[in-house]
């Protein structure tokens, strides 16, 4: 056991970064090959902002490892932090080069070219790296359901076209969770704004704010749409449910609205339910009108296809007409 590098190893994963730093030269110094020391020095050096140290650090583990896309990943935002932006985006180009499915590499180098000013190129990377998250998780379905990879779909568009419902459903709870997908999706947001397609930006942010994991703290999506001044409304729908009538309390993203059983909602979403004034539409043409709350008619009237009142709504109170 070597216990000077366990309590530096200990030191970094509880982030006392200046503590590990006291400990990891002479790590080094006994074992000067050892690329991962050399990397760990530059991730502690790199968050005690002393960048151009850390910088050198990154370049002895590349020496030592040149295949090492977690290097040439450090390197490059160690360079972008350095303002050192040409050489940010050589090193992260040489990390999608060693591993072409690296997401941090590709969501870096967008942000790299975002810093710089061109959104085009940007946006170019970000939309490279969103394909990686969906189709990281496509593959990882796929394997499960069939292990034998002569049988698997090589081609993105093939397997989701291909796939049955419940797949998809499964994609999507996949990427809500893991906040990959969110980040990205507001980060093409962002590019699509500043390039002026105002229409396509705000799919993004409404899909970044779909797809942020619970309990994640992501504020940036809604910032965004606030600068925009647009109110967060989304389509929804929701499983019709007899038990609970009308609408059930968990909601889905509009993706796979084959079920002959969903409905759908139009609305305002707080939370991730419908909180506010909205309308909620079933397959039968049957609709809730009026305020939500908590995925529940708060203060509505429900109408049924020919548009008579069937039923209200009272403080969540429900009375028959």
């Amino acid at each position: 056991m070597n216990e000077p590098r366990d309590l530096a190893f200990g030191l970094i994963k509880q982030q006392k970064f200046a503590e590990a730093l006291e400990l990891l030269p002479s790590l080094i110094e006994s074992n000067p090959d050892n690329s991962n020391l050399h990397f760990l020095m530059g991730q502690c050096l790199r968050f005690t902002e002393k960048i151009p140290e850390a910088i050198n650090c990154y370049i002895k583990a590349i020496n030592i490892s040149p295949n090492a896309p977690e290097n040439f990943l450090a390197l490059g935002i160690a360079y972008q932090l350095n303002e050192n932006f040409e050489q940010a985006i050589d090193a992260l180009k040489k990390a999608i080069e060693l591993d072409s499915n690296y997401f941090s590499a590709y969501n870096s180098i967008g942000l790299t070219y975002r810093i710089i000013g061109n959104f085009k190129e940007a946006l170019h990377w970000y939309s490279r790296g969103k394909e990686i998250v969906v189709n990281e998780v496509v593959d990882r379905l796929l394997k499960e359901e069939n292990p034998d990879p002569e049988n698997q779909i090589n081609d993105y568009g093939e397997k989701v076209l291909y796939a049955p419902p419940e797949h998809l459903e499964k994609v999507h709870e996949h990427l809500k969770s893991d906040p990959s997908y969110a980040i990205i999706s507001n980060n093409i947001g962002v590019c699509l704004m500043e390039l002026g397609d105002k229409d396509s930006a705000l799919e993004q942010f409404k899909e970044s704010i779909e797809f942020i994991p619970d309990g994640y703290n992501y504020p940036d999506p809604y910032e965004h749409l606030e600068s925009m001044r647009v109110e967060i409304v989304f389509l929804y729908v929701g499983v019709r449910n007899d038990e609970f009538g009308f609408y059930k309390e968990e909601w889905k993203g509009v993706k796979s609205i084959k079920n002959q059983d969903y409905g759908r909602y139009e609305g305002i979403i707080k939370n991730r339910l419908p909180n506010g004034q909205g309308t909620y539409t079933l397959p039968e043409r049957e609709n809730i009108v009026g305020e939500f709350k908590d995925g529940k008619p708060w203060n509505g009237t429900g109408y049924n296809k020919n548009g008579n009142i069937t039923v209200k709504w009272v403080k969540g109170k429900m009375k028959e007409q």
